[in-house]
């Protein structure tokens, strides 16, 4: 026990990037997110899209993280949602996830206007053994969201899917095109 590392969580979210341009998180580690759900628990939805993450991306554009690393976050670790456009993750790595990797999206109503998540970009990562607390979180989901690109990514080690991408279940036009 005297040379015992031991770590124990307190926050359940990292870091909240709102309203921003242009911003740059390079070589940056995000760990250890705790998620504590109070005594109604947490229901599973399909592929976990509920779940929050340890670093959110609200109403941005250009919001870049390269050569970043995600490790040891209960929910999903990167969430790219209302409002962002533009945004990249690239030549990061993603490992030990209770949850999913990367969310993007809305996964709720109709967006439009200054509420659609577009043109973002996943690439060159290192997505692995995710799903640890929450099994049915997804590596890289995609909600309503369009022209976003998921390229020259390694994931392994899901159970549920590598890459998840539309969100609708009737035959209204989908916010989820040219993905």
């Amino acid at each position: 026990p005297d040379a015992a590392e031991v770590v124990a969580p307190l926050l359940g979210s990292l870091v909240e990037v709102k309203g921003a341009k242009d911003v740059v998180f390079k070589d940056v580690v995000f760990a250890y997110q705790d998620l504590t759900f109070g005594k109604e628990g947490y229901f599973a939805y399909q592929s976990a899209f509920s779940l929050p993450a340890a670093v959110a991306v609200v109403a941005s554009s250009n919001v870049r993280f390269e050569r970043c690393a995600f490790v040891r976050v209960d929910g999903y670790a990167l969430s790219i949602g209302e409002g962002s456009g533009r945004c990249r993750v690239r030549d990061s790595v993603f490992r030990d996830l209770g949850g999913g990797a990367v969310r993007m999206g809305l996964f709720r109503g109709r967006p439009s206007g200054a509420a659609l998540v577009v043109s973002n970009d996943v690439a060159n990562c290192r997505i692995s053994d995710g799903g640890r607390r929450h099994p049915d979180a997804v590596a890289v989901l995609v909600g309503k969201s369009s022209w976003n690109r998921i390229v020259h990514n390694e994931i392994s080690g899901f159970y549920y899917s590598g890459i998840s991408c539309g969100w609708d279940w009737n035959s209204d036009p989908s916010n989820a095109h040219h993905n």
